[in-house]
């Protein structure tokens, strides 16, 4: 029941609060939201329901509440292993209770495939979490990190890889002789579906100028996030609408005819700015009497004019720094794009097989362009390009050459 209301609530929460100009200025509002609804709802489920769970394990789920909105929101909005590493340990965690069906345990299931599809910490911190769970007898940080071991290896069936956190399940329970074959049915469909899920990539080595390229985009990416972090933080300025009144007052005043025995000018120059938002204002509405209220009036419409002017560039200003905004991000994006794609341009690919290509003069000249070239490209392609049709003799040699070291 509580985990129902903590769901609700926080999807409210998160709806109402998204994308407005005091969570952005205030990163920990959601976190602290979080606890403070952990906390009230514990309270009241001790106190109406009678729950007997004790008081420390209430204060550690009001740190998880907080922990995990904080942790979610990073990884939505920043790019770093660790963040994505704690977050699926937590997700394990939440749903390791969840059971729709008997033997078919979500946080099995979802462990299964981090063990198959994520990355040696990943898995490590999942079976961790399903630990903490205490929902079996059986380490599963072992299981889960067993079961990721043969991904090392270099013929691994792949058959054998769906069953692989069964098997090493069935072999951890059968060496720690706690019997619970729950788990068995959702950590095999965690091994079928992790299988077909993508795999991490490898560590980038940032080596000579495409390592310099891939830095100075990072950074110049990081620069243009900053900027538009920045310019979305930027307070807005009010309108000094008493301002515009009092300079109305002055200007009325200093040629009026009566300034000099008109004891209200002091007061005229103090009136409040509401009297700009009435736009067909007569002489019969303003606060005071004045003599010469037309010339007031007069001035008063002119600053209800520099007033529309005011906040029509205000809007303007709006529209462009929100385009400008939605500018950097694009930038900010194109270039960390820019640089994953450099790092794996230098990923090494090692061929499983070695073309041999023999070429065979028709002429009497020695000297040809005929060349072969081979060499792996991007996203698992490898190439045998075969250069025909250059002609026979040093210049035919040059020009394959040149294109040689072109395309390679």
């Amino acid at each position: 029941t509580q985990p129902t209301v903590w769901l609700v609530l926080g999807t409210v929460a998160a709806v109402l609060l998204t994308d407005r100009k005091l969570t952005r200025n205030t990163p920990l509002l959601i976190p602290s939201i979080a606890s403070f609804i952990v906390a009230v709802t514990g309270l009241i489920f001790q106190v109406y329901f009678g729950d007997n769970t004790p008081v420390l394990l209430y204060l550690l789920r009001t740190v998880l509440g907080g922990g995990t909105a904080w942790l979610f929101a990073r990884v939505l909005t920043e790019r770093h292993p660790v963040l994505d590493w704690l977050a699926c340990a937590l997700a394990v965690l939440a749903l390791a209770q969840v059971l729709p069906f008997a033997y078919l345990g979500l946080g099995y299931m979802a462990a299964g495939a981090l063990a198959q599809a994520a990355s040696f910490p990943a898995a490590a911190l999942a079976g961790l979490a399903l630990d903490l769970a205490q929902i079996t007898p059986v380490p599963m940080t072992a299981v889960l990190c067993l079961s990721y071991l043969p991904r090392l290896l270099p013929r691994y069936p792949g058959g054998l890889r769906r069953l692989t956190p069964a098997i090493v399940y069935l072999m951890v329970m059968f060496l720690t002789e706690h019997w619970d074959l729950q788990p068995l049915l959702p950590l095999s469909l965690g091994g079928f579906l992790g299988v077909y899920l993508p795999t991490p990539g490898k560590a980038t080595h940032r080596r000579g100028e495409t390592g310099v390229a891939q830095v100075r985009l990072e950074v110049a990416a990081g620069v243009l996030a900053q900027t538009r972090q920045i310019l979305l933080e930027v307070p807005e300025v009010p309108v000094d609408e008493n301002a515009l009144v009092t300079r109305a007052a002055e200007q009325a005043c200093n040629g009026c005819p009566c300034r000099k025995s008109c004891s209200d000018s002091a007061k005229l120059a103090q009136l409040p700015g509401l009297l700009l938002h009435k736009p067909l204002l007569t002489p019969e509405e303003l606060p005071l009497r004045c003599r010469k209220s037309g010339r007031f009036l007069a001035q008063l419409h002119r600053s209800q004019e520099q007033l529309r002017s005011i906040r029509a560039d205000r809007e303007h200003q709006k529209e462009y720094r929100a385009a400008l905004v939605q500018q950097y991000q694009f930038l900010s994006d194109f270039l960390q794009g820019l640089s994953d794609q450099l790092s794996r341009r230098t990923d090494s690919i090692t061929a499983l097989y070695a073309p041999k290509v023999r070429i065979h003069a028709n002429r009497p000249e020695s000297d040809n362009g005929d060349r072969c070239l081979k060499f792996s490209g991007t996203l698992c392609k490898y190439y045998v390009v075969l250069c025909d049709g250059m002609g026979t003799g040093l210049g035919a040699v040059a020009g394959a050459g040149g294109l040689a070291e072109l395309l390679g």
